[in-house]
């Protein structure tokens, strides 16, 4: 396993997926092993691949596209619904907070990465401030990504809850996943449609090197030669995660 002490814009997973506020996250990056003997592990791995996410909305269908461009290998993405378009990036409203985006240069709007930063770190009730710092930097990697897909933005920057400038970019969101879902199919990427994550697996380092999933009435494991990537977007059923992230929430 290597360890990673730096995050560049070229290796940061272009896409957290980012509502109006703030970061809504591409999650954590797990390290993987190879030992294959603990009991933890099980009998024999139905499928295997590089690099599996869970979630098949903006961010990870966004990091997908990242591993897809980093040449990870075989990426397989869990999608627990029947189609991306009921994920819960299409079903939201649509709006991406930027800064310093190509649209708000076309109004006029004045932006920066530490003006950004800082509007996060005064609304915030807590953070991480190498976190946010990392997302305001690399916050256009995924304005880049969509544009690049030709996902349209509505002609318009709104004013941002929290933000002293506006940042608010809107699309149509049913329309922004799809575009995400056929890029990544295009390259070679494996959707697992009705595909849950259950489980983490990991050796006797406390490695992640694989995920239980279900589907209907089957479980399967798939082996991960080199990351599992959470990017689910319902840790709002988690009422201890909820309160960690959205303290009163």
């Amino acid at each position: 396993m290597v360890k990673q002490t730096g995050v560049s814009r070229r290796n940061f997973l272009k896409g957290a997926a980012v509502g109006t506020v703030a970061v809504a996250g591409v999650g954590s990056l797990a390290g993987c092993g190879t030992s294959q003997v603990e009991a933890n592990m099980p009998e024999k791995w139905d499928a295997e691949a590089d690099v599996v996410i869970v979630g098949g909305g903006g961010a990870g269908l966004a990091a997908a596209l990242g591993a897809v461009e980093g040449n990870a290998g075989k990426i397989i993405v869990l999608e627990k619904m029947s189609e991306v378009i009921s994920s819960s990036t299409a079903i939201c409203g649509g709006f991406i907070t930027f800064s310093g985006s190509a649209l708000q240069k076309k109004f006029g709007i004045e932006d920066s990465a530490d003006v950004f930063y800082q509007d996060i770190i005064d609304w915030g009730v807590t953070g991480n401030p190498e976190v946010i710092r990392t997302y305001v930097d690399n916050n256009l990697a995924y304005y880049d990504l969509i544009a690049s897909l030709n996902v349209p933005f509505v002609d318009a920057v709104s004013e941002s809850p929290g933000c002293t400038i506006p940042r608010t970019h809107t699309v149509n969101p049913a329309q922004h996943v799809m575009l995400l879902e056929k890029a990544c199919l295009d390259k070679g990427v494996e959707i697992l449609y009705k595909t849950t994550g259950r489980r983490l697996i990991t050796n006797a380092a406390d490695e992640v090197v694989g995920i239980e999933t279900y589907s209907g009435d089957t479980t399967k494991y798939i082996k991960a030669n080199k990351a599992v990537i959470m990017a689910t977007g319902g840790f709002t059923h988690n009422a201890e995660m909820l309160n960690e992230c959205i303290p009163g929430m």
